[in-house]
């Protein structure tokens, strides 16, 4: 009665492998940093940003559209949450459109709270502590 239940059965194809990779500028003073995001060695992800005593700065963070809604730029922020920590301080998503309502509910789901600017603009910063 459950012979024919597997014969058809396939398994699933495995996700493509996504690595990412930091460049911190050297010798100090540099403050700046850029991320790459790859999949099976194509770069489908970029973030860029500063630190400085107190604080880590992600200026933007870009996912090429066809690789979007698979958890990449989440990744990333993770990572980049990471390395802030690591270093006793928050990470601030800087300047976030009010109108980018994608990139506001990812942030507020990874548990970022809004930081208003001064002056009001249609900007406002995001903190991950």
């Amino acid at each position: 009665m459950f012979f024919g239940l597997f014969k058809n059965k396939q398994t699933a194809p495995k996700p493509p492998a996504f690595t990412t990779h930091i460049v911190w500028p050297e010798p100090p003073p540099f403050d700046a940093y850029v991320m790459t995001g790859s999949v099976d060695g194509r770069d489908v992800a970029l973030a860029n940003g500063f630190f400085t005593k107190t604080e880590f700065h992600l200026i933007r963070i870009d996912v090429v559209a066809e690789y979007r809604g698979r958890g990449y730029g989440s990744r990333m922020i993770a990572e980049l949450l990471e390395e802030a920590r690591s270093h006793k301080m928050p990470l601030v998503l800087v300047g976030v459109a009010k109108a980018n309502a994608d990139a506001i509910r990812l942030y507020q789901r990874l548990g970022a709270t809004p930081r208003p600017t001064t002056p009001p603009s249609d900007k406002e910063d995001y903190v991950l502590a």
